[in-house]
């Protein structure tokens, strides 16, 4: 896992006062190891470095690394390229690591990342960058995100037998005791969990809760990929609407509205890749095709169907937003198909080689394996399942193992898409120009003198609902503001079950309500005060829900008795099979309890079985490294 520098090579950092390396023994005994930081200016200035010595044939393949000079997805790996870029530039600016290089007083860590070397650089630096902390309000004082890379923060020309000889002592224990999250970087050669030294690391942030992510690329590159694709089905969308006479427009109008939820609910339930793409090429065509007839049908069409009049005229510019929205769903949703397949991959590379525990794990210096060894020693158990969880979810923590043990499947938990967020976009504020006493009947509704267009249903509606509506509207509003206070100072995991609580309310609570309030007050069954009072009603219950909720956190969730389990898995589910899975029985004492202090209260006899593929054939172990192992006497 840390190759460079090996035992007894180099100067001894507390002895290099004099010479070539001063500079650099002096920099990392002054700058205490947490702050041997690199920042994402830093990595894209590194990303340049490399294209510009590969192109000027500084960094050449070796018959250890064949790579091709012309390759930027992958690119040399980090050997290659500690060996050939950051030995002999960091040499040159006196000894110290690429992080002191470019930071002589350090930066503080709150992101640390843990690799096996075997990675591209192009691949390792796509993945991070992609990873990168965003600000929250939490970070609104903090002038920027750093993070602790072994490749660059330990010096390559000095040597630290005697700062890892304690593993607990090391630069690593102490900048991942630092930093809040852990970015696990997956790679195409093997598992990352095969190096002892990456799993003394999740033996630590397991030890100490800390949020540990696996990394993926960027989904853009690949999304551009697809745009001609649909590009194609838009267009058919858009010929298609034009073989529709004007006069039936406002019909076909009215049931493209009527199949905006189903439409929409098919491309969230399927995760099947091929299935997935097909969704969401129908529906962009669906879209592109909703947009066209809603831009298409002049004034005179609308007025002069009299079918439709007391519908489709009141809903044009409801219906011109909602097409267009439902445009950018699928698009987007293509995007989150893209990101899924990747995070799936991840998971793949984190299992290949990997024997199914750690206790196989290798280090090429017999006296680490010791000493790594002699302070993990009775959590093995523990440290599987963390990466079980992992590698399942793409995330681990401590409400996620114990939600885990409870037996809630957690299958890509922390792959978050985008496309929902299209369709939750509030819309932008209006100014009123009509008349403020809005009457109830929808055939009264369109006698209205309305002078601004622009005027939507929900402001018009809005003057309807009288008094008890605009109290429901600023209770939710109340709550929302509440609930975006929670999600900005929130850790990761507690965002992303969050953002999984209000998805599925607002499918299930929300938009049913509303459609079936819309078809009422368009059939003469309800007022517009009716149905303004059940859409803010049903909003109200969605945030309370939610803000309830995303306290509570899943794990505390799936503690409720008979109800718990199932209620977190469906919140959670990815797909249609997911959420047959709450409705199945729980086996009892099939999974792994964690049994330290922070997963003991939460382990029970109802654990379920999580291996999911974790445990490989043994024999992928004889794959790995045939370096010096101390393999430890476990229960496993």
């Amino acid at each position: 896992h840390h190759p460079t520098p090996a035992r007894g090579m180099g100067t001894p950092i507390g002895e290099a006062r004099e010479g070539r390396f001063a500079r650099g023994a002096e920099l990392h005994s002054r700058v205490p190891a947490e702050r041997w930081s690199v920042t994402k200016k830093d990595l894209k200035n590194l990303h340049k470095r490399v294209s510009k010595s590969l192109k000027h044939q500084l960094v050449l393949p070796t018959g250890r690394d064949p790579f091709d000079p012309a390759d930027r997805t992958y690119g040399p790996t980090i050997y290659t390229i500690t060996e050939q870029l950051i030995k002999p530039v960091t040499a040159e600016a006196g000894g110290m690591s690429w992080a002191l290089m470019r930071h002589p007083r350090g930066i503080k860590c709150d992101l640390f990342i843990t690799h096996a070397w075997q990675e591209g650089i192009f691949e390792f630096v796509g993945k991070v960058l992609s990873a990168w902390p965003r600000k929250s309000i939490a970070d609104c004082c903090r002038p920027r995100h750093a993070a602790w890379c072994c490749m660059l923060a330990i010096p390559q020309h000095l040597d630290i037998s005697g700062l890892i000889s304690s593993p607990a002592d090391s630069p690593f224990a102490k900048a991942l005791a630092a930093a809040p999250k852990m970015l696990v970087i997956p790679n195409r050669c093997g598992s990352i969990y095969t190096r002892l030294w990456c799993v003394y690391e999740a033996y630590l942030a397991y030890e100490w809760d800390k949020v540990i992510v696996t990394a993926s690329a960027s989904p853009w590159p690949k999304a551009m990929k697809v745009i001609p694709s649909l590009l194609v089905c838009a267009g058919a969308g858009v010929a298609i609407s034009f073989v529709w006479h004007l006069a039936m427009l406002p019909g076909l109008l009215g049931v493209y509205m009527v199949s905006f939820y189903p439409a929409i609910l098919l491309s969230m339930v399927d995760t099947d890749m091929q299935r997935w793409r097909f969704w969401n090429c129908i529906g962009v065509c669906w879209a592109a095709s909703f947009v066209t007839c809603a831009y298409r049908c002049p004034d005179r069409v609308w007025r002069g169907t009299r079918e439709f009049d007391d519908f489709d005229g009141t809903f044009r510019v409801m219906q011109a937003q909602i097409s267009i929205t439902s445009l950018v769903y699928f698009a987007l949703s293509e995007v989150d198909r893209i990101r899924f397949e990747d995070s799936c991959e991840e998971g793949r590379q984190l299992l290949r080689s990997y024997s199914g525990s750690v206790q196989y794990a290798q280090c090429t210096s017999p006296e680490d394996a010791g000493n790594i060894w002699g302070e993990i020693a009775g959590h093995v158990t523990e440290v599987d399942h963390t990466i079980e969880v992992l590698v399942h979810a793409g995330m681990a923590t401590s409400a996620l193992r114990e939600a885990v043990n409870r037996g809630v499947d957690l299958e890509r938990f922390a792959c978050l898409g985008l496309a929902f967020l299209a369709i939750l976009t509030p819309d932008a504020p209006r100014s009123s120009h009509g008349k403020a006493d809005i009457p109830g009947d929808p055939d009264e509704f369109l006698d209205i003198d309305i002078a601004n267009e622009t005027e939507t249903l929900d402001l018009a509606l809005g003057m309807a609902g009288g008094p008890d509506a605009f109290m429901i509207s600023c209770l939710g509003c109340l709550m929302w503001l509440i609930w975006v206070c929670i999600y900005m100072c929130a850790r990761r995991d507690v965002q992303i079950w969050s953002y999984f609580v209000l998805k599925k309310c607002f499918i299930v609570i929300d938009w049913p309500v509303e459609i079936v309030a819309l078809l009422l007050w368009k059939h003469k069954l309800a007022t517009a005060e009716t149905y303004m009072i059940a859409k803010e009603t049903s909003q109200l219950i969605v945030w309370v829900l939610v803000v309830a909720l995303s306290f509570a956190h899943i794990n505390r969730v799936a503690r409720i008795p008979k109800i718990g389990r199932p209620l977190a898995q469906i919140f959670v589910a990815q797909n249609w099979q997911g959420i047959k899975k709450a409705w199945r029985p729980c086996p009892a004492g099939s999974g792994r309890a964690a049994s330290t202090s922070s997963d003991s209260s939460s382990a029970t006899d109802e654990e379920s079985g999580y291996s999911d593929g974790a445990g490989a054939a043994a024999a992928d172990a004889a794959d790995a490294p045939a370096a010096s192992t101390t393999p430890m006497s476990s229960p496993v």
